[in-house]
């Protein structure tokens, strides 16, 4: 019997590149082999993930339930000045794109949402951007953004301006069955990490009903606003509200207000590769992304919610707090899950060989002592 590899993680993306359910990789390079690009999500994810150098391999797995991408803009504030942003990266391009709005006199959130929608509209058809690949529309009260067509790939955004509210309302097609298709396939339970490349609320609570039930964890990095505007209250419907008001576990999510950054893949890319048991989740170091800038009252938020994020102190930039959903501590988690997994496989190897030099393990004080030694050098 073989140990589990509690530093496998695997990306879960839409794709065409081939059939097969999933494939393990050494280097976000090898991705190209298959088809991909470098300005294709799986490759930024990869690369975030490989950002610590001490991931040795990862696992892309096949979603063939595709998603439809639909992300909601909300102004909140008329206040003359009052500069709305949002910066957008289509999948399979180089550069991102901003589309801007100011406040004038007289202003109302339906006229603002109409300005924001001309900037958006007049972004770039070279950069992938143009209104025959993103579809705005105006709600009036919001915008919402959706892909033409249902592709499965994923835009990035970027919303600097707290007074624009951004959430993630793409709906789950049918996540839980392609995990457990993955899962199904030879080789396809190897991860101990799952990240998907679209994290919206519908899919990662989907998702993490199916993992609260595996010695396995679910990461998901989000830059919905209500993660860090509202404080947790029993009942809350956001997706970090959502999450730790179910208590899971195993559910561990960040909030970024960047998705071309994919911080918490950074974080991973130090945590997976220590040894179970030895880690800690908070104080980790990532690279290539910056903190967030927040207020004191979104720093107590987002810790209410029990979510990771990416903050500035004395100079050093360190992920905190190094939850899961259900305030449990990700380092007690995995480091529970590899202890389990290894006292069940060495007490298993202890009988399988003793059945075949010694027929067996007699009830007895030698044998008892046997056992507990086992037991003993797994601990």
């Amino acid at each position: 019997p073989e140990k589990k590899g509690y530093g496998v993680a695997m990306i879960l993306t839409t794709h065409s590149k081939y059939v097969d359910r999933h494939r393990t990789y050494s280097q976000a390079d090898d991705l190209l082999d298959d088809g991909w690009t470098v300005d294709d999500l799986v490759y930024e994810q990869a690369t975030a993930l490989l950002s610590g150098g001490g991931v040795d391999s990862f696992m892309v797995g096949k979603r063939n339930n595709v998603p439809l991408q639909s992300v909601r803009l909300t102004p909140t504030s008329t206040v003359v000045g009052t500069v709305y942003s949002i910066t957008i990266k289509a999948p399979g391009f180089a550069s991102a794109e901003t589309a801007s709005y100011t406040v004038v006199a007289l202003d109302t959130v339906a006229t603002i949402c109409d300005g924001l929608k001309i900037a958006i509209d007049l972004l770039t058809a070279g950069n992938g951007l143009s209104s025959a690949n993103l579809l705005c529309t105006d709600g009036t009260t919001h915008l919402d953004l959706t892909p033409v067509a249902v592709t499965g790939k994923v835009f990035r955004y970027s919303a600097p301006n707290d007074a624009l509210t951004f959430e993630d309302r793409t709906a789950d097609p049918g996540i839980v069955a392609d995990i457990a298709a993955i899962r199904a396939t030879p080789g396809g339970d190897a991860w101990w990490a799952l990240y998907c490349e679209s994290n919206s609320k519908a899919e990662i609570v989907a998702a993490a009903a199916t993992i609260e039930t595996l010695e396995k964890a679910l990461f998901y990095t989000s830059m919905d606003t209500n993660m860090k505007s509202t404080a947790y209250a029993p009942g809350g419907t956001g997706i970090a509200a959502t999450l730790k008001g179910l208590s899971y576990n195993r559910t561990i999510g960040c909030y970024c207000s960047d998705q071309t950054k994919h911080a918490y893949l950074r974080v991973m890319s130090l945590g997976l590769p220590k040894d179970p048991g030895t880690e800690s989740w908070k104080y980790l170091r990532p690279v290539g992304v910056s903190a967030e800038v927040l207020s004191t009252n979104e720093v107590t938020n987002l810790l209410s919610n029990n979510v990771n994020f990416i903050v500035d102190r004395a100079d050093v930039t360190f992920a905190m707090p190094g939850v899961a959903a259900s305030g449990e501590w990700i380092d007690t988690v995995r480091g529970n899950d590899w202890f389990i997994n290894s006292l069940e496989v060495d007490v298993l190897t202890m009988f399988l060989n003793a059945t075949s030099t010694l027929g067996k393990i007699p009830f007895t004080a030698n044998g008892i002592a046997l056992v507990k030694k086992t037991v003993l050098a797994t601990c």
